[in-house]
Order: C-alpha cells, then structure tokens, then sequence
C-alpha cells in the first residue's frame, strides 16, 4: 500500500542508518491488524518536532526485541512489561500503536546489534544511555530471573553503548537480587571506606540527576526521579551502617 511504504520512508530518514532500516521495513509492509486509518493515527503521533526523543523510543523498542529473544523464547511476562512501560510513559493510545510496530520488529530477522547500539551510543546523551540499560534490564527481569544468555547480551550492549563495568555493575545490582545492598546501588564492595562512598555517591548524582534528561519530557524525568531516590536512600542507608 502506498501510505505504508510513505510512513515507511518517513521514518526511515528521520532515523537513519540501521534503526531507521529497521523501522522502514516494517512500516514499509502491509501490517496485518493495521488499517490505514491505525498507520495514519501512528503518524500522527510520531515526534517529528522532536526527533532525539522519537530516536529514543525506536531504540526502545528495537534493543527491546533482542533482549526478548536472548534467551530463546518469547515471555509473555516480558512482552507485558513492554507493553507497561509504554502506557506508563507514553499513555494507553500511544502505547497501543507503539507496542503494535514492536511485535512486528520482534518477528523480524535480526539486523547487526552493534551497528544498532552504536547509532544509539552515537545520538544519546549518557544519562539517557543509563537510562536505556534500566529499561532493558527491566524486561530482561520481567519474567522474575535473569537468565545467563540475557545477562551476556546485556553486557554486549552496555559495551557499544559506551557504559563502563561500573555503571553496569550499580545498573545490574538493581535488578539481580543477589546483590541489591546499597553497596550495590551504589557500584561499590562491601569493603569501601567512607570517602569511597562519599565519592561513589557524588558521582551518582552527576550522572543519575532528573535535570540531565530534562529534555525528554515528564515520563523521563519521572523516572529519572525514582533512580534518583534509589540512589539517596542508599547513601543514607550506609551514612547509618558506617556511622559517617
């Protein structure tokens, strides 16, 4: 149809390179459950005023394929936090339409991750790339454990997406229970010193702090707000074990 092929091309210069690939084919086909009516209300809704956060949610929804499909099979539990995630950020008709062009990049064969990852390494901010990795851990965790192969592409993607092994290991101490202390939330062993801490603390902040994804909009700096949180209560929580 020539309005899915238009949409198709729309989008795929608005992103560019692999991702923009990617979701050109897509719109680019007769998607069984769309009407033209449905891609013309996606349209609507597609950012083109805002073209970092509408790349920011093509990321999302790509890099969330692969994390769905590491481990072999496709969760319904993980395809509900997807689908979560998106009526809590974007809101239930625009999630609706977002999580439709999801399931169809989830049937496709799979183009280059690191080509992918570093197209998104290459646009966003770091913060927004922590981010990112929180969100991907999320779904890797959806179905209530992290499995061995989900853990390996996790890592593989913090690689392109330039997050160090410190940032990783403070993002995985999140959401893998057997280190979720604040040692862990804040990157650090349980034989840190105080400075260490303080230190570890301070660095946190620059790189966690709600105003750094301020331009995304509420739903980002919501959540923004809640890591935030996470990464006080955690401080605090050690100024009492360490007496500081």
């Amino acid at each position: 149809m020539r309005w899915t092929k238009w949409i198709g091309a729309g989008l795929g210069a608005l992103f560019g390179g692999p991702m923009g690939g990617i979701i050109g084919f897509v719109l680019g086909s007769a998607v069984e459950g769309f009407t033209e009516s449905g891609w013309k209300d996606f349209r609507r809704h597609v950012r083109y005023d805002n073209p970092e956060a509408a790349g920011f949610e093509m990321s999302l929804l790509i890099l969330s394929a692969y994390v769905i499909k590491a481990d072999g099979q496709t969760s319904r539990h993980e395809l509900n936090y997807v689908r979560q995630y998106f009526i809590h950020t974007y809101g239930a008709e625009r999630a609706e339409q977002l999580f439709k062009l999801f399931k169809n990049i989830v049937q496709q064969h799979p183009v280059s991750l690191r080509q992918v990852a570093l197209q998104v390494q290459s646009r966003f901010s770091h913060p927004m790339r922590l981010q990112l990795m929180h969100y991907l851990f999320g779904i890797a965790r959806a179905d209530g454990r992290i499995h061995e192969r989900e853990l390996e592409l996790l890592q593989k993607i913090a690689g392109y997406l330039y997050i160090g092994a410190y940032d990783f290991k403070r993002i995985q101490g999140r959401y893998v229970r057997d280190i979720t202390s604040a040692y862990a939330t804040l990157g650090l062993s349980r034989t840190a010193d105080p400075e260490e801490i303080k230190s570890a603390y301070r660095q946190m902040v620059k790189k966690y702090h709600p105003d750094k994804v301020s331009a995304m909009g509420e739903p980002y700096v919501s959540q923004a707000k809640k890591r935030f949180q996470e990464i006080q209560q955690a401080y605090e929580s050690l100024k009492r074990e360490r007496g500081f």
